[in-house]
């Protein structure tokens, strides 16, 4: 089993339904601002854009079409829970809105149209 998985099923409570998760970990992405380190995501064009939260659910919630109710945050073995709806939105990331952040980018470094 990998570390991560097995200290996310040890640490982590699935952030739909509360519960502890057993079986397959699913890392839901949020159009959310994660104004802390870890975990986070982003994207290789939004280099000048926050980064974005996550939430870990089960795959019941998942499969049952769950939306997260908690982002997750940790440090070490500190976690912590930030209510979806008190994060700030982010666009979402669509092919449409990374066409136009790579096209704001090659602006900013004044680089020619592919």
């Amino acid at each position: 089993m990998d570390d991560f998985e097995e200290w996310v099923r040890r640490n982590v409570r699935c952030c739909c339904c509360g519960r502890n998760i057993h079986g397959e970990i699913v890392i839901y992405r949020l159009d959310k601002e994660a104004t802390w380190e870890f975990p986070a995501w982003s994207h290789d064009l939004l280099i000048f854009e926050p980064d974005r939260a996550v939430a870990i659910i089960c795959r019941e919630c998942a499969e049952a079409g769950r939306k997260p109710k908690y982002a997750v945050e940790w440090n070490g073995e500190n976690v912590k829970y930030h209510p979806v709806e008190e994060l700030r939105d982010l666009p979402p990331v669509t092919p449409e809105y990374l066409r136009e952040v790579e096209r704001r980018l090659r602006h900013v470094f004044n680089l020619e149209e592919p």
